[in-house]
């Protein structure tokens, strides 16, 4: 027993000396991303499990304009017949999210790694008001509450409703294998650091409802993916720490009843017609960079990076549907949406040699600096996990 309790003190000094940050998470209009991998640390079965949590609010959403607009006017205002009338409104509201990514890492030999990663969301829509806009095209703030009463009768009448969301249930799993290498006989570098994983993504989380006007998937709607991620990084000066990254999914098609664009002049996020569609989804992209101070304060690391985050066009095609394929498919929905990020990271290790116990405790926060077609959710939150070397 007391040789184990020895094996098992070098274990956590060796594990805390060569800690590296495992974090991820995936790319979604609803919300700023957080920090991405660094490279795998390539050590024979490694076992490594990272939990992160963040949570974030707004009440914002950024347009194919890159314009500041109340939540539910990132795809345009909505022009609906209410009563004899054509009116132009915008919904305003609050959007609460919560999410958990769970992030389990296994080595194997020879720098192959598997890499396990499952989310799970929390998230609530809460509509408050809504908006007119007057002949100008400026937005009037007096919407009557009997006109709002015809619009929801109205929208019945369609199968829609205008009720708040309140959901929670997985996003979409991931599942890669991964083939890492540190290299360290150089001459003037401390390090430089690859990993490469390839993998696949399974549709578990929560599709949108059609017939829930403010409803919004968890996932990629329902779409199997071949996911991949790289990241490269650079070390000197035995504190600082360069890195770059790429990580995307590729989606196949999928069929399914969703709600469509019948009109040429109809944008928003409201839509009176559904139909059966095959839909071939936009690859989703991210790219970026960082820079990371490693233990400048005693166990105090920081680190800053940007990265551009985009999904791509979509397409649809009407399998039980009469309708125009060039109004469909040139909907504001359907479109391409982006997002800068700025992402800061501080962490404190109280790793001590000759201690069972080595704690650390992080905190993130991931600021959206600009987009189109996005909820400007800035996300605040953390992480925590360990490391089990099983080669004593």
């Amino acid at each position: 027993m007391k040789k184990f309790y020895k094996h098992l003190l070098i274990l956590i000094t060796i594990l805390n000396f060569f800690y590296q940050i495992y974090s991820f998470d995936r790319s979604f209009f609803y919300r700023a991303s957080s920090f991405w991998d660094e490279p795998r640390f390539d050590r024979n079965w490694l076992t490594t499990i990272n939990t992160q949590i963040a949570g974030g609010t707004t009440s914002c959403s950024r347009n194919g304009c890159s314009d500041k607009v109340p939540l539910f006017g990132l795809y345009g205002p909505e022009s609906l017949l209410i009563g004899q009338d054509y009116r132009k409104i915008m919904f305003t509201g609050y959007f609460d999210i919560f999410e958990v990514n769970l992030n389990i890492y296994q080595n194997f030999t020879n720098g192959l790694f598997l890499h396990v990663h499952v989310p799970a969301v929390s998230a609530q829509i809460f509509p408050d008001s809504c908006k007119e806009y007057n002949r100008d095209c400026s937005l009037f703030s007096r919407f009557k509450q009997r006109d709002l009463i015809m619009l929801k009768d109205s929208l019945k009448g369609c199968d829609l409703s205008l009720r708040s969301i309140r959901n929670r249930g997985f996003s979409d799993t991931s599942v890669f294998l991964g083939w890492t290498i540190n290299y360290e006989d150089t001459n003037y570098l401390d390090y430089i650091d690859g990993a490469f994983q390839l993998g696949a993504l399974f549709p578990t989380g929560k599709k949108k409802n059609p017939n829930l006007v403010f409803d919004i998937p968890f996932g990629y709607g329902g779409h199997y993916g071949i996911t991949w991620l790289i990241d490269i990084a650079i070390g000197g000066y035995d504190w600082l720490t360069f890195g770059i990254h790429n990580d995307g999914v590729g989606f196949f098609d999928t069929t399914q009843c969703i709600s469509i664009r019948t009109q040429e002049s109809k944008t928003g996020i409201i839509r009176l017609e559904k139909a059966i569609t095959k839909i071939k989804s936009g690859p989703v992209y991210r790219t970026g960079a960082y820079i990371k101070a490693d233990h400048v304060c005693w166990g105090l690391s920081i680190l800053t990076g940007f990265s551009f985050e985009q999904k791509d066009k979509s397409k649809i095609i009407c399998l039980n549907s009469e309708l125009s394929k060039n109004i469909a498919n040139n909907d504001e929905i359907l479109k391409k949406w982006n997002r800068w990020n700025l992402n800061i990271l501080a962490e404190y290790d109280f790793a001590k040699y000759n201690r069972l116990f080595n704690p650390f405790v992080s905190i993130l926060y991931n600021y959206t600096i600009t987009g189109k077609r996005i909820f400007t959710t800035n996300m605040i939150g953390g992480y925590f996990g360990f490391n089990i070397d099983w080669c004593f």
